[in-house]
């Protein structure tokens, strides 16, 4: 099965309708309980509130049921109704015990897992190729999560999925080196933010070959997804980073098909870093626009032109520069708590005030597709405190990303007992409680 195929169910569909006796199409009947259920919708929508966690890191107590209780207690605490996580793929040894761990604790406090699943990839497969293995990956995924009622009608445990994470930065594995798949281009004397898809580049070792891998896979689970459900009520999410816009475009429209692999659009803000979501910028084309309004412009799945999406923002959060950086912001970043890579737990205080700040403007009129809010994250990567020339040199890719938590972890490591005076509530925990149970 291809895109293609399902491209041309959608208009065989469409060509089915005729006019009736009293001279309306069917199409206008549609459109107009369409647009009954939309406007009700408005006001009968809530917004979603979660938080975006990391159980597969030891942070996180590997998934013991003791542990996964401890966290949904946290989340129902906070107000929160989803909780964010990833996954390894269906055919890890793991996976589906996991799932099923984590699942019965989240389903025990009324919490709604949002799984993060995906395919790494492969560059030197064809289009078609990497299709199918992303379609596998989605069909297997959502058969392991339906079930069979007593009455013998089908259900499915998730009711929305998420693809991949931040694919603009994937890297697959070549020569024994693991290579990002794509590349920011800079024009003479001008800087790529990756807003406009003339940004993006494949790099040299996968050209003419990564963008076509990464929507393979991407357009492959999500119609193994939706081929399984079949006519049950599923939602995927699919997005990016900072202004990846333009890496979004070139996804949707790869092949010359004009498709987002997405009902959803997933995005991730950090702040001050990343300046306002409804802020205007220039980039390096001349052309002036917000994030908010780059992100609102993008047509879900297969859907009419001037179909409007909604946005959940998996991701927000504090994050800023060590003190020493150059101005602009440049990498490494540090984010939550932390003052700066040296003084991890510089202020607590300051986060708690970053997030206010930036779930204020996610719930203003300027934003009017925002439906979704996920605090990232959970717990602070306890495994970041370690001394940090033995985490430099052991685990290199934590040089920052141990305090962004809403909760603390308790400093003995390994953790001695897994019980609720372990951890401490940073401010920032209660600032986006407050901001879940209120508004709604």
């Amino acid at each position: 099965m291809c895109v293609l195929t399902n491209l041309k169910k959608v208009q065989l569909k469409a060509n089915r309708c005729a006019p009736n006796s009293h001279g309306l199409t069917i199409q206008k009947i549609i459109a107009v309980f369409l647009f009954l259920a939309a406007a009700f919708s408005v006001h009968a929508q809530q917004r979603v509130w979660g938080v975006t966690g990391d159980p597969n890191s030891v942070d996180y107590a590997g998934w013991s049921v003791e542990e996964n209780n401890i966290q949904m207690k946290l989340l129902k605490e906070l107000g929160a109704t989803h909780y964010r996580i990833a996954f390894h793929d269906a055919t890890h040894p793991e996976s589906k015990r996991i799932f099923n761990l984590i699942h019965a604790s989240a389903n025990a406090e009324g919490i709604k897992l949002l799984p993060i699943i995906f395919t790494t990839p492969r560059p030197e497969m064809t289009y078609q190729e990497n299709y199918q293995r992303g379609y596998d990956e989605g069909v297997a995924w959502a058969r392991h999560v339906r079930e069979i009622k007593p009455d013998g009608t089908v259900a499915y445990k998730v009711s929305h999925w998420e693809l991949g994470n931040e694919t603009s930065n994937a890297k697959v594995e070549k020569d024994g080196r693991k290579i990002p798949m794509f590349r920011l281009v800079d024009q003479p004397g001008k800087r790529a933010d990756g807003s406009d898809p003339r940004d993006w580049d494949e790099a040299p070792e996968f050209k003419g070959q990564a963008f076509p891998a990464m929507a393979g896979v991407l357009r492959g689970l999500y119609w193994g997804i939706k081929d399984t459900y079949g006519t049950a009520e599923v939602k995927i999410l699919f997005g990016d980073v900072w202004r990846g816009f333009g890496y979004v475009e070139r996804i949707a429209t790869e092949g010359g098909i004009n498709f987002f692999p997405g009902d959803i659009l997933s995005w991730h803000w950090y702040t001050p870093s990343f300046g306002g979501f409804s802020q205007e910028f220039t980039n390096q084309w001349g052309v002036t626009r917000s994030p908010y309004n780059y992100a609102a412009s993008i047509r879900p799945g297969i859907t009419p032109p001037g179909t409007k999406i909604d946005i959940w923002m998996t991701e927000v959060g504090r994050e800023d520069c060590p003190l020493d950086a150059a101005a602009g912001c440049a990498p490494p970043k540090v984010g939550g708590s932390a003052m700066n890579r040296w003084n991890p737990d510089g202020n607590w205080e300051l986060q708690s005030q970053e997030m206010s700040k930036l779930l204020q403007e996610l719930l203003s009129p300027n934003v009017p597709q925002v439906k979704g809010i996920f605090a990232y994250e959970l717990y602070d990567k306890y495994l970041d405190k370690l001394p940090y020339s033995l985490r430099a040199e052991t685990y290199p890719e934590f040089t920052s990303q141990g305090f962004y938590g809403l909760v603390q972890r308790t400093r003995t490591y390994p953790r001695l007992a897994a019980d609720m005076e372990d951890y401490v509530k940073k401010p920032v925990f209660y600032t986006f409680g407050s901001f879940a149970r209120n508004y709604r």
